[in-house]
Parts: structure tokens; C-alpha cells; sequence
């Protein structure tokens, strides 16, 4: 449960910096709604495709740090928050998968 709420801080943080940082731009926009998704989901549900979505999210979060950014502390930060989130995903989707050990003891 303490990876949803992380994922929906982590979201927030997101969503925050857009606008903190990047003053109206398109891209400001697009981390907004990236980081607002990515704090919707973690406070949906522990399912495996919403762990999967913030995961894939957060790799697009990492990326658009080095895609029309020339501030290096900002890029960091973006990395360092796409990171913890794509992390943080696949840890829950891979919690959330069944194991194969499980399957053989109940063959």
C-alpha cells in the first residue's frame, strides 16, 4: 500500500515542479498532466496494469528530462522522480504478479 502513496507523492512532486520551473510552456503542460496521471493512479489501486502505467510514466518522465531541457538541476530532478516512480511501479507490479512456485503447489 506504501507504494501508491509513494507513487501519488512522487506524482504530485511531478506536477508541482511543472510549474514551479517551467512557466506555461508546452512542456510544463505535459509533466502536469504526466505527474497528475501518475498521482490518480497511485491513489486508484494496487492492480498490476496501474503499477505498470505509473512504471511506463515514469520512464516517460526520466526521458522528457533530457528531451528540450538545458537546465541541469531540473533535469535531475526529473530523472531522479521518472526513476523513483518507473521503480517503484515495476516493485508493485512484480509483488502483484503470481508466482510460479504457487501455481506448482497447486497443480
Amino acid at each position: 500500500m506504501w507504494k501508491e502513496y509513494t507513487n501519488a507523492v512522487l506524482g504530485l512532486c511531478v506536477a508541482i515542479v511543472a510549474f514551479l520551473t517551467l512557466s506555461g510552456s508546452a512542456l510544463a503542460w505535459m509533466l502536469f498532466i504526466l505527474g497528475a496521471a501518475i498521482l490518480v493512479l497511485g491513489l486508484w489501486g494496487a492492480g498490476m496494469w496501474e503499477d505498470y502505467t505509473n512504471a511506463v510514466l515514469g520512464l516517460c518522465i526520466a526521458a522528457v528530462a533530457f528531451i528540450g531541457l538545458t537546465g541541469a538541476s531540473l533535469t535531475w530532478t526529473l530523472v531522479v522522480l521518472g526513476a523513483a516512480v518507473l521503480f517503484i511501479g515495476l516493485g508493485g507490479a512484480s509483488a502483484l504478479s503470481p508466482s510460479t512456485d504457487l501455481k506448482k503447489s497447486h497443480a
